[in-house]
């Protein structure tokens, strides 16, 4: 299975010396300072790398997309998103024994389960198959590092799509297929931007079923230019780690 992790270009040479460590190992609070994330965990996603890149970048500085290959790591170690956790104990109406205060808000019912992943390491799959996320108690090998996307977002504007999620069970269940295209779309992959318009509202038409809804709205000229941006992939350069070292990103 292939996961990913979204981080800084800046941050990419100590991460290809000593893999991604938890943040507790760096001395780094996060960019996350209202909600923590576990300081022995590293965060991978399915669906929210550029997102996570975004939020980790300064300054114009070009975002990295890792790509984890998990054949590579000890599934023992793996651990679901406590938001995850949080969302489908509230959308299942109990605390499964975690104690919740009564009336406690989200942010503190989410503390209490970050802090009982590991009674829950069983479900990681879940919280993948449910939110997208899940986190790995250890360090990632350089090893599982398999390619990296470097991204400049002036250039690949198209990822302004994937920027903005609302990181729940919902919008996982809705727009799942949508940013698993994007995140094959910034790795090389095809898309077809009348299949991409109507998925970003969440319909199934058929690509000609949108060229009409384009012709009719007079929209043909903006499809075309997002067609044409979509195979000329602006901005984006897929990298293995050696590659990068050597200078050639």
């Amino acid at each position: 299975m292939k996961l990913y992790h979204g981080t800084s270009e800046t941050r990419l040479h100590a991460i290809l010396r000593d893999g991604i460590v938890p943040r507790g190992e760096r001395d780094d609070e996060g960019q996350w300072e209202n909600a923590p994330s576990r300081p022995d965990c590293v965060y991978l996603t399915q669906l929210y790398a550029p997102y996570f890149a975004l939020a980790a970048c300064e300054n114009g500085e070009r975002w990295a997309i890792l790509e984890i290959d998990t054949d590579e790591l000890d599934e023992e170690q793996f651990l679901p998103d406590e938001d995850w956790l949080e969302q489908q104990l509230r959308a299942e109406g109990h605390d499964a024994g975690l104690g919740h205060p009564e009336g406690a808000s989200m942010k503190e019912r989410t503390a209490i389960c970050r802090e009982n992943l590991e009674f829950f390491q069983e479900y990681w799959r879940d919280s993948l198959k449910g939110l997208g996320n899940c986190s790995y108690q250890d360090a990632i090998p350089v090893e599982a590092i398999k390619r990296i996307a470097l991204v400049d977002s002036k250039e690949a504007w198209f990822l302004d799509q994937a920027t903005d999620p609302c990181i729940s069970l919902m919008n996982c269940a809705v727009m799942r297929q949508k940013y698993e295209n994007i995140i094959d779309w910034v790795f090389g992959g095809k898309l077809d931007a009348c299949r991409v318009v109507a998925g970003l509202f969440g319909l199934d038409l058929p690509a000609e079923e949108v060229r009409k809804m384009a012709a009719h709205f007079h929209d043909v000229e903006q499809l075309t230019k997002l067609q044409q941006h979509l195979d000329a992939r602006p901005g984006i350069e897929v990298l293995t780690g050696a590659e990068f070292l050597s200078g050639k990103g």
